[in-house]
């Protein structure tokens, strides 16, 4: 039953030792006192089991564990100890350790076989007390012995999960020979490894305290896959295991291995292969047990749908038996929301150790026996291949969208040779795939998943100061530069020239960017997530978007007065100013009530990007570069014809000039070098960052230098209000006002009468005379 798995998942997971005693390749640091090069074999423990072999003959040695309960029965508490293994002592094809030996033995506990039969002993040093218990002989079928010891309850022994016998009182003994430290299955404890049985184990596990029968059953049917818990309805989170990634990851690995164990009793037929598989709530699985000598040509799992492990055909070993298992998990990788990348093996990720993992993939596992032949070489053939879609949650989805954002993806798997399950990208990569899946190559089998890692891109300090550097000497210019323009354009606001609608337009945009850069020097000295930088964000908001309404409106009053020429400037000064300042404060009324925090999290006291709330300046910021570059492509098209006409009839070889003057002094105040910081989304778009620094910063000074300082109607204004003052001072002086000879009206130069009409008075359209210094 569903509780039943549960439980006796429970159970396993109180272990304190599990030794599955799957051989792997050996690693030479691990060599044995007798010289035998040894193999790792996994587990969960401090590489402390050996796999020792002398003319065919092998036993396990699990390492010294000196004072413990492990090895000296007299050290346990009340709780006591429990030891479980499954032990056969024939079989002609063994995916297994071979271990060999008169005895299982250590310190304090002993099991062996002689011609009367099989016997467990316990024994106390301190008080010289032993406890033994016969058992059957072990057949050549896989038998699970089960014995447990506490001091109140003497020892017990179960095979197969049911009691077999027991020595409640024990006996008095006074030699129990020599007392090693070491745990060893399949020898003497002499350290002279001289004595050998054939014989083979599987499957070893130790609780330091003494199992329940209802428990030993649990655990039992559980390990040998009786029963139909795997198929019935389960749901993880009723195990308790919703915050503990390695008590998931224990989960996962049990899982597989009593899986593993449930293949070993499927028996194929001499000519065809047998397969269990199906689905549940927790993954779909496929059991298949090949005979010996049976050629299988390619193995897939699942057979169908888009996730899916293949190996190929001339990976398999036919000369024996093969089991395959392969599980893939609905929900597991749920629970690995974000991995430290120092804690995993995965050098490339370690590059980037703030940034945490994600597990962007369902799990996949599979497992064959004997393991198939594979490339070590990752370029070579044959090789294990992964296919995987990626998982991903809305936020995960928004991240890898961000073009801020460089996302990686690792093939990778839980590597369990150490305490705990690790995650490794060791033998395996991604060969190909995009955002939405990936395709592994690797060398192993084991179980696979997708890790994501998304970093945000950084620039470097020395662009960074650079960067600054520029905004900060740009703006201070551009601050500057606006307010001699406003008091210029204060000054002669009597002169009748100045005082038309087009400088009043002029005058409010440059007063929006001058409060709005002054605000933006200002905000670096706040810190953010506080009041006055929440103040200022909001403001800044307000006379940003405001700077954009203004250069719209430059747009807008450009268009009506070169392509269409329509309405009066009284009637259209009230929308004017509604656009320019109305719209922008109901904005900013709007984003306030709906995202008020959003103001304020950020450096310089600016709007926020993870809510979405930067969409309140983005998106008008947006509509009013479109709408002004189609005004522009329109104003210059017309000024192109006009001066195109020139040319043919006058010859003035300067219409190409003028054109391109034109559309320099309409850049400043219509906002296009702006659609610079919509291309400067990332490191990769450095140029364009630097252009948008120089640009935007410096904004104010062409306004300056395009609409004041250079401007003929300005100019002349001046020497008019100059003349005004000498007038009324008595100094009465004639005056000449000419034309500035940059003039982009008519390119007329200085004290030379023009023999001829200028460019604008030429056009065929005369109807529509364009000023450009109307603009």
């Amino acid at each position: 039953t569903e509780l039943d798995w549960r439980e006796s998942l429970q159970v396993l997971a109180t272990a304190s030792h599990y030794w599955p005693l799957d051989a792997v390749d050996g690693i030479q640091e691990l060599w044995d006192q007798i010289g035998n090069r040894p193999d790792i074999v996994e587990g969960m423990v401090n590489k402390g089991i050996f796999l020792n072999g002398d003319n065919g003959g092998t036993f396990l040695h699990f390492g010294s564990y000196q004072n413990s309960c492990i090895s000296d029965p007299t050290l346990c508490g009340p709780e006591g100890i429990t030891f479980s293994f499954f032990w056969k002592n024939h079989e002609v094809e063994s995916r297994f350790a071979v271990a060999s030996g008169g005895k299982v033995i250590s310190n304090g506990f002993s099991v062996y076989t002689n011609p009367l039969g099989g016997y467990v002993e316990f024994y106390t040093r301190g008080n010289n007390h032993r406890w033994k218990a016969k058992i059957p002989v072990p057949g050549p079928y896989w038998t699970h012995i089960l014995f447990s010891w506490k001091k109140t309850d003497g020892l017990n022994v179960y095979i197969n999960g049911t009691f077999s016998a027991n020595d409640v009182t024990g006996s008095v003994s006074d030699s129990y020979g020599d007392p090693h430290p070491d745990l060893v299955i399949g020898t003497g404890n002499n350290r002279d490894y001289g004595h050998y049985v054939t014989g083979a184990f599987d499957e070893f596990v130790i609780w330091e305290r003494a199992l329940s029968p209802e428990e030993i059953l649990l655990y039992y049917n559980a390990a040998i896959g009786r029963g139909s818990w795997f198929t019935g309805k389960y749901f993880l989170g009723d195990c308790e295991l919703t915050q503990s990634t390695p008590m998931v990851s224990g989960l996962i690995k049990t899982v597989d291995r009593v899986m593993e164990h449930m293949v070993t009793n499927l028996e194929p037929s001499p000519h065809s292969s047998i397969t269990l598989g199906g689905t549940s709530v927790v993954a779909d699985y496929s059991m298949v047990r090949i005979p010996q000598n049976f050629n299988f040509p390619h193995y897939r799992f699942p057979t169908q749908g888009k996730n899916y492990i293949s190996v190929p055909g001339e990976a398999f070993t036919v000369q024996c038996q093969t089991s395959i298992v392969g599980l893939f998990y609905h929900s597991m990788h749920s629970y690995y929301k974000e991995i430290s990348p120092m804690k995993t093996k995965i050098n490339e990720a370690a590059d980037f150790m703030d940034h945490k993992i994600q597990v962007a993939s369902n799990l996949i596992s599979l497992k064959v026996e004997p393991s198939p032949a594979l490339s070590l070489n990752l370029s070579g053939a044959p090789l294990i291949k992964i296919v995987l879609t990626h998982v991903l949650t809305k936020e995960q989805q928004d991240r890898i969208q961000n073009e801020s954002n460089r996302v990686f993806l690792y093939c990778a798997f839980l590597n369990y040779s150490s305490n705990e399950a690790v995650w490794s990208n060791e033998g395996c990569v991604r060969s190909e795939g995009n955002m939405t899946y990936s395709v592994c190559l690797c060398n192993h089998l084991t179980n696979f998943a997708i890790l994501m890692q998304v970093v945000p891109l950084k620039l470097s300090t020395v662009h960074k100061v650079a960067l600054s550097t520029i905004g900060y000497v740009g703006c201070s210019i551009s601050i500057f530069c606006l307010a001699i323009t406003l008091v210029t354009f204060a000054v002669l606001s009597s002169v009748s020239t100045i005082r038309n609608q087009r400088y009043h337009i002029h005058a409010n945009l440059s007063f929006a960017i001058l409060v709005a850069e002054m605000l933006l020097l200002i905000s670096a000295r706040f810190d953010p997530d506080t009041l006055p930088c929440k103040i200022m964000a909001v403001l800044l908001h307000f006379f940003f978007l405001s700077a954009f309404a203004w250069m719209l409106v430059e747009g807008l009053h450009l268009y009506s007065m070169v392509v269409k020429v329509f309405g009066s400037e009284n009637s259209k000064h009230i929308y004017y100013y509604g656009i320019g300042w109305g719209c922008p404060l109901l904005i900013c009324v709007v984003s306030i009530t709906s995202a008020l925090d959003s103001y304020g999290k950020v450096d310089n006291c600016w709007l926020s990007l993870k809510n979405g709330a930067i969409w309140a300046f983005v998106a008008p910021a947006l509509f009013v570069i479109v709408v002004n570059i189609g005004i522009l492509i329109s104003v210059t098209r017309i000024i192109s014809r006009i001066s195109g006409e020139n040319y043919k009839v006058h010859g003035d070889a300067n219409a190409v000039k003028l054109t391109a003057k034109a559309v320099a002094v309409l850049l400043p105040i219509l906002g296009i070098s702006w659609i610079f910081g919509v291309l400067a989304v990332n490191t990769n778009s450095l140029p364009f960052l630097y252009i948008f620094a120089i640009f935007n910063s410096l904004q104010g000074f062409f306004v300056f230098l395009f609409h004041c300082l250079l401007n003929s109607e300005v100019r002349a204004a001046f020497k008019h209000k100059t003349k005004v003052w000498s007038l009324t001072s008595s100094s009465i002086r004639n005056i000449n006002v000419k034309p500035f000879n940059s003039d982009i009206m008519n390119g007329n130069k200085e004290d030379v009468t023009p023999t001829k009409m200028n460019t604008w008075e030429k056009s065929t359209n005369s109807a529509n005379r364009i000023d450009l210094s109307a603009v």
